[in-house]
């Protein structure tokens, strides 16, 4: 006898994986810079270069790109910054995750500290997060039917499973100059440039996939003159990017993920040969995934009307129902500095990371709650120290409405930094609104039997098999019963089981009632 199998991809997302270490990285001024005497801050962004599984193990490696500024010696320019790049990698255990996974890992830096060693270097210590999204992605052969067995009869069931039809990486360049204001003195040197990216959506039309965003730019840098040196610039640059995606049917559910792989900015002249325009160069790595729905015939039980067979069935998981949740709300918040630290003067730029997002499924909405780490870089009045810079940690718990959200689904969200404005209120508070989207996927854990094996025993007595030596005899309903169950213990084939007793679709029997039945 031979089992025949379709094979399909099943998926399961698994809960967020989140890992977290702290880095120590010994920074070296670089030999064309002056001497360090204070350190006013230090600031470290973070990108996952590359995510993979070692056996049981998964291996993330990033790195982490700090910008330091401090105060040097030098009266007529005291204030000083340079970037530096430090390559780490992490390892965590995973021992659910199966061979055939699909991987994606974000970074986060939560908190820097740092101590200065002398006046050329300084040792930082960054505690960074890593968010690991599993999703098994495990091929499987469904038994179907059972062939060159005499008198077979199956029995099939079909269920509905959400399966990754597409998993793409797709790099969006943005390159752009963006030219100063005219009220603005030129650029001499740069301090800080802290980039995001925000306001994404997207629309599918035909085989094309539209996203468009924002890349928002805070810069810290001193002016070429005036009475201020250090100055402030905001800029926006608007993104189109396109990538082909496979069409299925109008029931696709899509995700998005996404990261600044890279930014590079310049000082460069303008057609006067002064130096008032900055040269942007950013890539974006966009992460889809695309899921739609498609029935499977899965065999449920079969027999023989001439052979005793033996079943083994083991039970798998996938993912059932995939459904899309977006919603954007507000967090509000008034965040507060160290007494320790100089007031706050002017405000250069706030940056705001996700922490760890828990999301529970509700009947008829779902909870997220987390945490948002905020780094606030301002100027201050103080000579000594003219900038400075204190994190605050925000939390905030929000409910969805989601009308087809029940108690036993599983969500898996993650929330998007739009925008961040501010406002002063004192000299040691600041009002914070932090605009976010929370996008995800709730999923529909499904598990079911399917057939392994099957084989021709001489002893095997089935289900409460009963060999019927009489050419035709007379069966009482029992509660439990179904046309199948009956037929199977009988030996008989179900169809004329119907047929002798005329039983009308959809073939429903009830206790008590008498059927004929015949071998």
């Amino acid at each position: 006898m031979e089992l025949i199998k379709d094979y399909i991809r099943l998926n399961s997302v698994m809960p967020t994986v989140t890992l977290r270490n702290v880095f120590e990285f010994d920074c070296i001024v670089p030999d064309n810079m002056p001497d360090v005497a204070r350190i006013l801050a230090v600031e470290g962004t973070t990108f996952v270069e590359n995510v993979r599984m070692d056996n049981t193990f998964v291996v993330t490696d990033f790195i982490i790109n700090y910008n330091v500024l401090y105060m040097s010696d030098n009266d007529e320019s005291p204030v000083k910054a340079f970037n530096t790049i430090a390559n780490h990698s992490l390892t965590g255990d995973i021992p659910t995750a199966t061979r055939d996974i699909l991987l994606r890992a974000v970074s986060t830096v939560e908190n820097v500290e740092f101590t200065l060693i002398n006046s050329r270097k300084l040792s930082i210590r960054a505690s960074v997060r890593i968010d690991v999204k599993i999703t098994n992605n495990m091929e499987q052969g469904i038994t179907t039917d059972i062939a060159q067995v005499p008198g077979i009869q199956i029995l099939t069931n079909q269920e509905n499973i959400s399966i990754c039809t597409e998993n793409i990486t797709s790099d969006c360049n943005i390159s752009s100059n963006l030219e100063l204001p005219g009220v603005k003195q030129p650029f001499a040197k740069l301090l800080r440039s802290d980039p995001q990216v925000g306001d994404i959506n997207y629309t599918v039309t035909g085989d094309k996939m539209q996203i468009r965003g924002n890349l928002s730019i805070c810069t810290l840098y001193i002016a070429d003159g005036g009475s201020k040196p250090l100055q402030i610039i905001e800029n926006q640059i608007p993104f189109t990017h396109i990538v082909d995606v496979e069409v299925r049917d109008e029931s696709q559910c899509r995700t998005v993920d996404y990261a600044i792989k890279s930014f590079n900015i310049d000082i460069i002249e303008d057609n006067d040969g002064v130096r008032r325009v900055l040269n942007v160069n950013s890539t974006v790595v966009f992460n889809i995934k695309s899921y739609t729905t498609e029935q499977i015939n899965i065999l449920e039980d079969a027999y023989a009307l001439e052979a005793d067979l033996q079943l083994t069935k083991e039970e798998v998981s996938a993912a059932g129902n995939i459904e899309e949740l977006t919603s954007t709300f507000v967090l509000k918040d008034v965040a507060g500095k160290d007494d320790t630290l100089p007031g706050i003067k002017e405000i250069v730029n706030v940056t705001c990371n996700p922490g760890i997002v828990e999301s529970t499924c509700q009947d008829g909405a779902v909870l997220i709650t987390g945490f948002v780490f905020c780094n606030v870089l301002y100027l201050t009045d103080d000579p000594e120290m003219p900038v400075a810079t204190f994190n605050v940690k925000i939390p905030f718990e929000q409910l969805f409405e989601h009308r087809n959200s029940n108690s036993q689904m599983q969500a898996n969200v993650n929330i998007d930094i739009n925008h961040i404005s501010f406002g002063i209120i004192s000299d040691n508070e600041i009002e914070l609104r932090i605009s976010i989207t929370a996008r995800g996927i709730i999923t529909t854990s499904i598990s079911f039997n399917i057939v392994t094996d099957c084989v021709e025993v001489s002893d095997y007595e089935g289900e409460n098999s009963v060999i019927c030596c009489a050419p035709i005899l007379l069966y009482i309903v029992q509660p439990g019963d179904s046309i199948w169950k009956i037929a199977k213990k009988y030996r008989t084939d179900p169809e004329l089981l119907k047929k002798i007793n005329r039983l009308p679709e959809p073939y429903i029997i009830y206790p008590g009632q008498k059927l004929l039945i015949s071998k």
